[in-house]
């Protein structure tokens, strides 16, 4: 029988701007001529010689041929699978084919093991159907289980094994009447309600069960992302990029660069390395460039506040006596994103003189209680000036508190007749709080843009890079349906605050008087 088990040489086109993925296989070679029992080939760890010598496939425009494994297929197989398994990949790297027929192989001795197929789109449960049954079909005779029922979604099989593969579409209630001990989840960050859904789908699971997951990446802001990036969640992860298809030289490649113009859907869809992968989409505000080279800043604070385990406040830069700081807030409104997750409240603290972020409150509290970590933040860096935007009832009612019961020394005012930004607290022709319009929201997300561009914008908050990934270009700007935008909001209020501002031309300049001891390092640490 042939069989391509020599490893192939990987391609790397030229020399990459990209990160590239260092694959370190570590498989040894099959011998076909030794295959082992058959009790160990369908009950056995390595899973290759399932592959090798027993699954057929049916290429598009192609008649059935032996399945021969690729290297990352060949280092899966190998290593066994386990029962969470999570793969981040590149388009046409056959992953959705590999997983169904090592799931086949597992139904033959589990009677009763029914296996759930959720994917994006009915079309492609379909095709995943067709592929699991080509395998069936051509198992050999003593092997092979009959099929006593055959649909587009349904392959039922009869005695000894008496199971099902369902395929299904991801919607919230898919797999509310099913029950598998196999689940796959294909293109798992394209689905509808990806919370909702993944809750309904792994409930069919049993004791025992195994979830594979899998998808190309889609926003940096997506269930699949956060479930790659999540440390505890138990799943073995894959990467498996455009360089693992064998298929894919140069000349390949020179095509897909001709045939999508888009490079950062190029990166998206063909990654090298994890990373660029959810780097940003196609249609992202801020470009993948500048959001690699300002996100290299971000770095732990060195104080953090935990606000009950509802958000937190953050500092990077302790005050400096006699500086002036700015404070731009973006208050929680209770809207819910696609995930169905509420907005926060936001707020960042610079550096008037140099831009420099310094701190941050990010945070899903009371009014009240966000209006007065505020007040205290402000004060601590020597009473800041503290624009809070005043668009909903929930800013609002922060003004409120702050102004009345608080009595904080330094509110912003805008100027209504005209229409400008600088800030006041004496003039009474002139309204409490930042109004964001349809009007100047371009206007401040570009201001902030081309800072970043020039390099003269630094922020060290992780958190605000990425709602930068996930923060699109359409209408002008705003947060994709699975984010939210507080973070990127209050930052560009902030920019453009400090731009206008002219601290005491109209303001007092006995408000500007020395910082107490409180203020100083040392008590900061004591406090925090």
């Amino acid at each position: 029988m042939a069989s391509r088990l020599e490893l192939e040489k990987l391609w790397t086109p030229g020399q990459p701007v990209e990160r590239v993925y260092d694959y370190k296989w570590t498989y040894p070679k099959l011998d076909l001529r030794n295959p082992p029992q058959l009790e160990d080939i369908l009950w056995g760890n390595d899973y290759r010689w399932w592959f090798e010598l027993f699954v057929k496939i049916q290429p598009q425009g192609r008649p059935v041929e032996q399945m021969h494994l690729w290297p990352w297929m060949q280092e899966v197989s190998y290593n066994g699978l386990s029962n969470r398994e999570l793969m981040l990949k590149a388009r046409e790297n056959g992953s959705s084919t590999f997983w169904v027929n090592a799931t086949v192989r597992d139904m033959l001795v589990r009677p009763g093991a029914n296996f759930i197929i959720a994917a994006d789109k009915e079309e492609n449960a379909v095709n995943l159907i067709k592929i699991a049954k080509t395998c069936v079909q051509h198992l050999p005779e003593g092997i092979s289980p009959g099929i006593v029922a055959d649909n587009q979604t349904t392959l039922s099989f009869g005695n000894p094994i008496n199971s099902s593969i369902i395929g299904l579409t991801s919607t919230p209630k898919s797999g509310r009447s099913h029950r598998g001990l196999y689940v796959l989840a294909t293109e798992l960050a394209f689905w509808e309600a990806p919370e909702t859904t993944w809750v309904s789908v792994t409930g069919t699971g049993v004791k025992g069960d195994r979830y594979m997951g899998e998808s190309t990446a889609n926003t940096a802001a997506d269930m699949f992302h956060d479930m790659w990036y999540d440390d505890t969640n138990k799943y073995r992860k894959h990467f498996y990029g455009r360089q693992c298809n064998p298929n894919h030289d140069e000349e390949w490649w020179e095509q897909k660069q001709r045939d999508i113009k888009d490079p950062h859907l190029r990166k998206r869809d063909y990654p090298n390395h994890p990373d660029d992968a959810f780097l940003t989409s196609s249609d992202t505000y801020f470009s993948a460039d500048i959001i690699t080279e300002g996100s290299a800043s971000a770095r732990p604070p060195q104080v953090e506040k935990d606000l009950g385990g509802r958000g937190w406040v953050r500092i990077w830069k302790y005050p400096v006596a006699n500086r002036v700081y700015i404070i731009a807030a973006d208050t929680a409104t209770g809207a819910v994103n696609r995930r169905k997750r509420p907005d926060w409240s936001d707020a960042k603290v610079l550096d008037w003189l140099t831009g420099e972020h310094v701190a941050t409150i990010h945070c899903n509290i009371p009014y009240d209680e966000f209006a007065d970590v505020l007040a205290e933040v402000g004060k601590m860096y020597n009473s800041a000036l503290l624009a809070v935007e005043s668009n909903s009832p929930s800013g609002l009612a922060v003004l409120e508190r702050l102004k009345a019961t608080l009595q904080y020394p330094k509110l912003f005012y805008r100027r209504v007749a005209k229409g400008t930004l600088q800030g006041s607290v004496t003039d009474e022709r002139r309204e409490l709080g930042w109004v964001t319009s349809h009007g100047n929201r371009g206007v401040i997300l570009s201001n902030m843009y081309n800072q970043m561009r020039e390099g003269s914008f630094v922020c060290y908050d992780q958190v605000f890079w990425d709602q930068c990934k996930s923060f699109m270009s359409e209408d002008g700007g705003k947060a994709s349906p699975d984010s939210h935008d507080d973070s990127v909001l209050s930052m560009a209020i902030a920019l453009r605050v400090r731009q206008e501002y002219q601290p005491g031309r109209e303001i007092d300049p006995s408000i500007w008087e020395t910082v107490r001891d409180n203020n100083t390092k040392s008590s900061w640490t004591k406090m925090w």
